[in-house]
């Protein structure tokens, strides 16, 4: 009976052993190649908080990488102490370089039931995303550039197209939020 028992004792141990030494691994992540995604790489492992001109906080980016290969980010606009009854958007993207477009593709979504795929194009410390797909197509097209201003920023500008010419609609710098 004794021997049983412990018997028992040290194949329950050994079973729970894979599942302790799964729990202590998470560290923080190292740096990953992901080729063809230029300097937005950088931004795995941290997360950063996008202020307007003014000063004001407009949203959080979080990013990391999954299986080594891509690079996937989340975000929240908005602060909900602004307005209590509102709930903050949030969103979840996924970033790879495709090879046979010769250009960035992301995945997205989020809780406004915005989905799609879009295009990133690489220029230098510039990325420039052009006219995402529109749910709306009365809406005038939209596009974006991303440049890095150095290794703890980047600055987003916003642009949208109004009577045939493109206008700065919006001016993010984003900063690593240091824990």
């Amino acid at each position: 009976m004794q021997r049983r028992l412990i018997f028992t004792v040290a194949w329950i141990g050994m079973c729970l052993l894979p599942v302790t030494q799964a729990q202590e691994k998470e560290e923080p992540e190292e740096r990953v190649e992901l080729p063809g995604l230029a300097w937005l790489a950088d931004l795995a492992g941290s997360c950063w908080t996008g202020s307007t001109r003014e000063g004001k906080v407009k949203d959080t980016q979080c990013y990391g990488t999954q299986y080594g290969r891509f690079l996937r980010g989340t975000i929240q606009l908005g602060n909900p102490d602004d307005d209590p009854g509102r709930s903050p958007y949030e969103g979840d993207s996924v970033w790879a370089w495709d090879p046979k477009k010769k250009k960035i593709s992301f995945y997205y979504w989020s809780s406004a039931g915005t989905f799609g795929v879009s295009d990133g194009l690489v220029d230098g410390e510039m990325i420039r995303f052009p006219d995402p797909p529109r749910l709306d197509a009365r809406q005038p097209p939209t596009r974006s550039t991303w440049i890095r201003l150095d290794g703890n920023s980047y600055k987003v500008i916003r642009e949208k197209k109004i009577k045939g010419a493109w206008k700065e609609t919006d001016s993010v710098v984003y900063t690593r939020v240091i824990p």
